[in-house]
């Protein structure tokens, strides 16, 4: 899956607004796919095992930190 593919899935299938989708962030994007497929109050913990299992340390500030200066501007 792409990050295009989250994005067409999320405003498609889970029927989120294209504006909302457009200017979520990564952890946004994955915390409503989440939601929407009925796993609630685990996206952090998902971040941190994912973050664990790839090697990087704190997955979601390391996210956070190397995209948002992106969607802000």
């Amino acid at each position: 899956m792409t990050k295009q593919d989250l994005k067409d899935y999320l405003i498609e299938e889970a029927e989120f607004k294209p504006e909302w989708v457009n200017n979520a962030t990564p952890y946004q994007l994955v915390d409503a796919y989440l939601k929407y497929n009925g796993i609630i109050g685990y996206t952090d913990d998902i971040f941190a095992a994912v973050g664990a299992a790839l090697d990087i340390e704190n997955l979601q500030k390391n996210i956070l930190e190397t995209f948002t200066p992106f969607l802000e501007n």
